[in-house]
């Protein structure tokens, strides 16, 4: 009797088939390693050069639990087949007839890694190209798998991250460097910025690209308009439907702070105008660089013109805080 794929099972088959990988024989040229998420679907597929494990093309630094997870792949490549932290080997290449396998051969890389995207509303396969240890691109495919079956979709302004970059790029701005983009079959295909990781003393650097960016698309809008515009009512409608992702927040704490927020709301000013500019929306310090003195971004897919002004700012500063204290942050949120 067959028995039916597990979703995990279903977003892994179709991860490799995006880019077109398929199993080949225990060699040594073949031999990749992989970690999974907690929900089982994959997270990493990488070599090991050196001391180097590939899944760092995907970070901007290495962290204790990068470094405990080097130790633990060097470990896996020398003494077993599988520890703890979920690392494993496997045995795939790209196909001849492949996405992957095409621009590997035209971007001239000798080597690859991949990073099966986060868990979430909207998903990206990015493969990373290298030559001679170093990142030269980055292929980047949508995945196209509902994954649960609370799944939301959300709103995106441009069809394709290719349109969005394009949109960047007509805007002329001197003090922000995008990657060269190149839109192919179902993918794009960019450049590597390879910029160094913004600290405490960019902060000018960082004023400076999000300044640009205001000054070059500013529009004003009345308040209530924009709240109509963007359904701002039925977003926090929408968050008291979902079932909670994360374990620290239930159904009761999400009806409160649904529940104060349309308070908030219903206390504005409608009449109100409010400034608007071109938003990256995903502004994070790992979709961020610095390069010659200037803001490097990527991941823009979300990008989104006529948004309020100060929204990348904000997302700047609180997503990396609210990603690492999950048990904080959800205090915060009952509190409202």
């Amino acid at each position: 009797m067959s028995t039916k794929p597990s979703n995990a099972q279903q977003v892994n088959l179709r991860v490799m088939e995006l880019l077109d990988l398929v199993p080949c024989p225990p060699t040594g040229d073949c031999k990749k390693y992989t970690v999974k998420w907690p929900d089982g679907t994959l997270r990493w597929l990488f070599s090991i050069r050196g001391f180097n494990p590939g899944y760092m093309a995907f970070q901007a630094k290495m962290t204790l639990r990068g470094y405990a997870f080097l130790y633990a792949a060097l470990a896996t490549r020398y003494l077993y087949e599988g520890l703890p932290f979920g690392i494993s080997a496997c045995y795939v290449r790209p196909s001849e007839t492949g996405l992957l396998y095409r621009c590997i051969v035209s971007t001239r890389a000798d080597d690859w890694d991949v990073f099966f995207g986060t868990p979430g509303i909207k998903r990206n396969v990015v493969a990373a190209l290298l030559r001679k240890g170093q990142v030269i691109g980055y292929l980047k495919v949508p995945l196209k798998v509902t994954e649960t079956s609370d799944s939301c979709s959300l709103a995106v302004y441009f069809n394709c991250e290719y349109d969005a970059y394009k949109y960047i790029a007509s805007l002329d701005l001197n003090n922000i460097v995008i990657p060269k983009v190149q839109k192919i079959e179902r993918a794009i295909l960019t450049t590597s910025l390879n910029g160094r990781v913004i600290e405490s003393r960019d902060s000018n650097i960082l004023g400076a690209g999000l300044a640009e960016i205001y000054n070059a698309s500013l529009s004003r809008s009345l308040l209530g308009a924009y709240l109509d515009k963007k359904s701002i009512g039925s977003r926090i409608d929408s968050i008291g439907i979902k079932k909670p992702r994360d374990s620290a927040l239930n159904m009761r704490d999400l009806e409160r702070i649904c529940s104060s927020l349309r308070s908030r709301v219903a206390r504005f000013d409608l009449d109100t105008e409010v400034a608007m500019c071109l938003s990256l929306v995903d502004f994070t310090p790992w979709n961020a660089m610095v390069i010659k003195g200037k803001l490097g971004v990527i991941d823009v897919e979300f990008c989104e013109p006529n948004v309020s002004a100060g929204y990348d700012l904000i997302h700047y500063v609180i997503q990396p805080w609210m990603m690492s204290n999950k048990a904080h942050t959800a205090a915060d949120c009952k509190k409202l």
